[in-house]
């Protein structure tokens, strides 16, 4: 058996036995044969020893040290970031190249190599530039494990194993990596449509056993052991009739190791064929059932324990050969991030910088730059990223370019997580708006705006209202900033909250009563708020929301004016339009179901919601101003998205009501929030010693307890 002549000694060739199934008869591999196989492998080990003294290196820019274990096969991960001319070497530590084999070798991407690592210790990568060295001579031929490789898939049959292989060849490589064994349900590489796979490596079976092994594939599937065909599930279905192992055979596998390849090719989600309407997922999975089984008992892949791993070397920081600062980094991709609609990935880079830097420049490829040495970056679509790493030092400087690939993940993928989506905004937030393109700043802008906090979304906003107008999200956009002028620059969010309020879109509702609370809140227009409150009146029918809620706002007007009793009747004549004679007992529960929907809803977030119900719960039950539930809970939704003034003109709206409520210690606690929020520190502090001192059996005190501590001493 050939193959095993040529490879390394120390490696005993399987035996296996194919037990029924078809024509193909049994492989059968004799201890005579491996008798002589293996005293071949030692001739040729005698004869391959490393030959004399070699050449150093020459011709290479970067060199990288690496550490490896005393194995004879030992491979590489790598982005060197510089382009590769010529084949790398790899020297052990006194300086002689050693048998190496480039698997992957990707422009500005990944470098796969596997050496002859025998004997361990430190050896040195050297690359870059048109270098050359003398060559060992010793014989090598080594099977690393388990390797996959995906490649675009041009058009072409998946009838048979022949026809596969061909038009892999003609594939273009997406990516290669080594695996824990075959079971994936999508390209890791890239999109998810028509692509091609192929793995490769070896199992190590611990014992002579009976398995059933086949194959679940969608779609065309074909598997080797030994070099040799074992079963096959070609041409184009879903995985559905592989459930238990109909693709297979009764094999007795013996205990060593056995070459195994697998290869698979996927039409797209739009493939025909398959005998179903709806589109069929990827699926490439090796399984295999221990005998005796029932036909009914469900498959496990076979696991990564099964199969011989391929030890990876250590690699140092990269190093130019001149002596010069050199430009290096390593990244991972972490969490993938479905969240609505769009997909972000976070992906954490780390500037391995040879020398000592005076600067740093990071430019993601995505409009978006750092200063720092290591940072995490959320991109706004699937990838790859050419990502430039630039180090100066004086007068030299280098740079480091690597595309940047985007992998489809299992374990880090996350769907409508809003914990990882805040986190995602929080980097977002630091990005230089002015600078991103179009699509890269509105994927910024829906992501951050999941926070439902509209500051947050300012500077953005801003970006999209004057550099790109009039674009999908532009009606989103003016109702951020018309909510951020409302808080921060009141004479500004005019204009906008006039155009919104009118239109037809269901938006309009919140634009005017925006409107006339600004006239009321933050102008103290009580003039302009009664005219405005008329209009709507006038135009609308008596029911309806703003109708309703015009007529508390004139109630308001008394409200902020001390004239309470004046403002209560208008409330009262405001809530029998919508509930009459209602008895009260009934009116009070309703009102307080409002109260307690208001409340999850900011209590959980959703501020967007929150607002609806409060606009809601005020047209309906505007009594609840005066007993207190409802001012004392919509404060908490204006310290929610960052407007701290409004939250105590209502507070103290409320003390006006009633100095002596029962929710004195909540309104006293969220006034010193206010006064904190609005940098006044000293107001803050007395206000909370006064809740720690007067209400230390409240459950407030503890909050108080915890915002004095935050505050700066005096």
């Amino acid at each position: 058996m050939t193959v095993f002549v040529e490879r390394l000694g120390g490696r005993r060739p399987p035996i296996v036995k194919c037990l029924g199934g078809g024509r193909r008869p049994p492989l059968r591999f004799h201890a005579v044969r491996w008798w002589a196989a293996c005293c071949c492998v030692a001739a040729c080990g005698l004869a391959g020893q490393r030959v004399g003294a070699e050449e150093a290196v020459k011709g290479f820019t970067h060199r990288v040290e690496l550490s490896a274990p005393a194995e004879d096969c030992v491979a590489i991960e790598f982005f060197p970031g510089v382009k590769i001319a010529s084949e790398p070497v790899v020297t052990n530590a006194a300086g002689k190249a050693v048998p190496s084999k480039v698997l992957l070798n990707m422009e500005l991407g990944k470098l796969m190599m596997t050496f002859d690592a025998a004997g361990g210790g430190k050896f040195t990568l050297h690359y870059g530039g048109s270098g050359s060295a003398a060559r060992s001579t010793k014989r090598w031929d080594p099977t690393p494990s388990l390797l996959m490789e995906v490649r675009s898939k041009p058009d072409g049959s998946l009838s048979s194993a022949s026809a596969v292989k061909k038009i892999f060849n003609e594939g273009k490589p997406q990516g290669m990596m080594f695996v824990p064994n075959i079971f994936h349900g999508f390209n890791l590489f890239g999109p998810n449509e028509a692509f091609l796979t192929r793995y490769s490596g070896e199992l190590n079976i611990a014992e002579d056993v009976e398995y059933r092994v086949f194959t679940a594939s969608c779609d065309g599937s074909f598997v080797f052991i030994d070099d040799q065909p074992a079963f096959q599930w070609a041409g184009a279905h879903s995985a559905d009739g592989g459930l238990y192992g109909q693709f297979g055979r009764d094999m007795h596998l013996t205990k060593g190791k056995h070459k195994i390849e697998y290869w698979h090719g996927y039409l797209g989600t739009t493939a025909r064929g398959r005998g179903k309407t709806t589109p069929a997922q990827a699926c490439m999975a090796l399984g295999w059932q221990k005998k005796p089984a029932k036909k009914t008992d469900p498959w496990v892949p076979v696991p990564a324990g099964a199969f011989v791993h391929t030890p990876m070397a250590t690699v140092g920081v990269p190093v130019r050969k001149d002596g010069s600062i050199g430009a290096q980094f390593t990244f991972y991709q972490d969490t993938l991030l479905t969240y609505e609609k769009w997909q972000y990935v976070r992906y954490n880079f780390t500037s391995r910088v040879s020398g000592k830097a005076d600067s740093v420049v990071w430019d993601f490829g995505d409009g978006v730059t750092s200063s720092e040495n290591n940072v995490s970056h959320v991109f706004t679509d699937i990838g790859p990223y050419r990502v430039k790493l630039t180090v100066k030092a004086g007068e030299k400087s280098d740079v480091c370019e690597i595309e940047v690939p985007f992998l489809t993940p299992m374990s880090n993928a996350v769907i409508n997580d809003l914990p990882t989506a805040k986190s995602f905004a929080g980097i977002v937030g630091t990005y230089p708006f002015d600078k991103l393109p179009a699509k890269v700043l509105g994927r910024c802008f829906e992501l951050v705006d999941t926070l439902e906090q509209p500051l947050k979304l300012q500077r953005m906003a801003e970006v999209l209202y004057t550099k790109y107008p009039g674009g999908p999200l532009a009606r989103r956009v003016k109702r951020i900033l018309a909510k951020c002028y409302s808080i921060n620059d009141p004479k500004k969010a005019l204009p906008l909250l006039q155009e919104l309020a009118d239109t037809s879109d269901p938006s309009a509702l919140e634009a005017k009563v925006d409107l006339l609370e600004l006239y009321l809140y933050k102008f103290h227009d009580y003039e302009k708020v009664k005219k405005l409150a008329e209009s709507y009146i006038a135009s609308n029918a008596k029911e309806s929301t703003i109708a309703l809620i015009s007529r508390v706002k004139m109630g308001d007007v008394f409200l902020v004016q001390g004239d309470i009793k004046k403002a209560e009747e208008v409330y009262r004549a405001a809530q029998a339009i919508s509930y009459g004679e209602m008895d009260r007992r009934e009116i009070d529960v309703r009102a307080s179901g409002h109260a307690e929907i208001v409340s999850s809803h900011i209590n959980t977030g959703k501020l967007r919601a929150a607002r609806e119900a409060i606009i809601d719960w005020e047209a309906q039950f505007p009594v609840s101003k005066i007993t207190g539930d409802f001012i004392l809970i919509s404060s908490q939704y204006w310290e929610a998205i960052g407007d701290p003034q409004r939250a105590l003109d209502d507070m103290e709206a409320l003390l006006k009501i009633n100095p002596l409520t029962p929710y004195l210690p909540q309104i006293e606690y969220r006034m010193g929030n206010a006064f904190r929020d609005l940098g006044q520190p000293g107001k803050a502090r007395a206000l909370y010693e006064k809740v720690i001192k007067e209400y230390p059996n409240n459950p407030v005190c503890a909050e108080a307890r915890t915002a004095v501590s935050t505050l700066p001493l005096r």
